[in-house]
């Protein structure tokens, strides 16, 4: 319906000015521009919302990141409590088709009853992820656009929000495994007591965690912040599964994955992805993920495609890993349309499906990058024996990034071959009596401790006390208090240099059979050198080292030479 531009037709026409013009707010007039580029921003399609980071700063504006993840729909808000008179020719309102406009927006709008009743539902894209079925394991992909890398007290206490919001969505949602892109960070350079090592750790409090993470090492700068890198974070039972980690072999932190074991020989690897951007002007003087990788691949004279070359290289990671028999899930930011010719034909190679349209139409699912209207850019997929329970993505701001975090559930049965409880956690000694120096390091921080408490001068004392007492008589309360205190500030003493004797190295590296093989021969061959020089070698461990070597030639007359050409 057309709107008339004469007088007497029009509804919104502004009243003859005054001789003297009005006293305007200034915040008033400030907020009205503000909200009228918005008004021009939102109705221009080939526009889409502002970016909220900071090319300089990663971590500046995310305080109030959620405001700015999707575009004003409905108009800006009202200002009227700012200045309740008329409006003002000049401050937006001056058009009689604005005004035409606006009013016809006003009528469209829902009434306050039903938009209060649609925002107290939540709304998920495929199923409700606030349901978990028993014996499932439960994955979720979050792009989480940089993580806080402060490392002041003060400084670093503000800027956890992020973590925080990380935490309650990964306790909310009952997520067993979390791959997480972009974070960000170059973990070397972050001091221990903040590094994700230890953040992790420390937020679920008792609750079993197993983080591994891979970020560029061939970086000469040494500042905390460092575009792109993946990461792996186990919470719960399930960690107690994991038999192996590893990344990107050329150490750019394109992925990283980590191996579950099963029952009957069934692996299952989770492997999280990031790919860069098409490279900008600027990408070179900013540090980006592309240029990073550029930078490498002209030191080793490889002139391929930064974004080409991860997937040419995931692929021949991928094949080799179903080669030895293990089930695959791939998630990851592809950075590019995952509806695609390119990214579909890479899949359908590996014999690969995506596991949440398997379940759920592609036309029904919303675009995963808050900045795009038109296709989703992550994605997750499974091999063959891998099906979906549940599945869809989360809303924005559930978990923090300006990406939808997308999940996935596989039962047990699938995933791991059983629906047995998690074994039990068997924790090694770390104080062993036949490591010499092991002995002297706990023996240095017991006596260590034991002064620092001053125990033997408080026994002495008990002791003193007590010869006092009546013959025959027990212990005082007092004295009984006291033996208490002094017993267990002695077994926190022998904890404490327990904790800190020996530092246990196991779970880094992955078992390989290959590498096993040679250095149980080398340390067979070592002692049976040893033993033929007629020093003091134990029979039973010989053949212990004889047996894992799978030695079947006799040793007997064998001269010192000849053991020595086979070591």
């Amino acid at each position: 319906m057309e709107t008339s531009t004469s007088p007497q037709h029009n509804t919104h026409s502004h009243p003859t000015p005054p001789s003297s013009p009005p006293t305007l707010d200034p915040t008033y007039t400030n907020l009205r521009r503000t909200y009228d580029r918005i008004d021009r921003h939102n109705t221009n399609p080939r526009k889409t919302t502002p970016r909220r980071t900071h090319r300089g700063n990663p971590s500046r504006g995310h305080d109030q990141y959620s405001q700015h993840l999707q575009p004003h729909r409905s108009g800006p808000p009202s200002l009227n409590h700012l200045n309740p008179g008329p409006p003002t020719p000049g401050l937006g309102e001056t058009s009689d088709n604005t005004a035409a406009d606006r009013s016809h927006a006003t009528d469209s709008t829902p009434s306050s009853d039903s938009s209060s009743s649609t925002s107290e539902t939540p709304c998920f894209p495929g199923d409700d992820p606030l349901t978990k079925e028993e014996h499932s394991f439960r994955i979720c992909c979050n792009q989480v656009d940089n993580m806080p890398v402060r490392c002041r007290n003060d400084k670093f206490e503000q800027s956890t929000h992020k973590w925080d919001l990380w935490v309650s969505g990964i306790q909310k949602y009952a997520i067993d495994l979390c791959g997480m892109q972009e974070l960000g960070i170059r973990h070397e350079a972050v001091k221990n007591k903040y590094n994700i090592y230890k953040i992790v750790p420390k937020r679920f409090d008792k609750t079993p965690t197993r983080v591994h993470t891979a970020y560029n090492r061939h970086d000469v700068k040494r500042s905390r912040r460092q575009w792109g890198g993946t990461a792996l974070v186990g919470i719960g039972p399930t960690t107690k599964w994991c038999n192996g980690k590893g990344e990107d072999p050329t150490g750019l932190g394109r992925w990283c994955w980590t191996r579950y074991q099963g029952q009957g020989g069934m692996y299952l690897r989770v492997v999280s992805v990031y790919r860069p951007v098409y490279r900008s002007n600027n990408d070179d003087k900013q540090g980006s993920v592309c240029a990073q990788h550029i930078q490498y691949f002209n030191s080793v004279n490889d002139t391929r495609d930064p974004r080409q070359a991860l997937l040419d290289d995931l692929s021949s990671e991928i094949t080799s890993w179903q080669l030895q028999g293990d089930q695959i899930v791939v998630m990851g930011d592809f950075n590019e349309d995952i509806l695609g010719r390119r990214i579909n034909n890479f899949f359908d190679k590996l014999e690969m499906h995506n596991l949440i349209f398997d379940r759920h139409s592609p036309a029904d699912m919303p675009p995963t990058y808050s900045r795009s209207q038109t296709h989703p850019v992550d994605g997750i997929w499974g091999t063959a024996n891998i099906v979906a329970t549940k599945c869809g993505y989360m809303e924005l701001g559930e978990l923090p990034g300006d990406h939808r975090p997308l999940w996935v559930d596989i039962s047990f049965q699938s995933a791991f071959n059983h629906n047995l409880d998690p074994p039990p956690l068997l924790r090694p000694r770390r104080l062993v009596l036949n490591n010499a120096k092991v002995e002297q390091k706990y023996t240095k921080r017991l006596k260590r401790e034991l002064q620092k408490h001053r125990l033997q001068e408080r026994q002495l004392n008990l002791e003193h006390a007590i010869a006092h007492n009546p013959p025959g008589s027990t212990l005082m309360e007092a004295q009984a208090i006291k033996a208490n205190a002094i017993d267990h500030l002695a077994e926190i003493a022998m904890k404490t240099a327990e904790r800190h004797c020996r530092r246990i190295r196991a779970g880094l590296v992955e078992y390989s059979k290959a590498i096993a093989g040679p250095i149980s021969r080398i340390k067979f061959w070592q002692y049976a050198i040893r033993r033929r020089q007629g020093k003091h070698c134990s029979s039973k461990h010989w053949k212990r080292l004889k047996n894992q070597a799978e030695v079947k030639i006799p040793t007997r007359h064998m001269s010192i030479q000849d053991m020595e050409q086979e070591l």
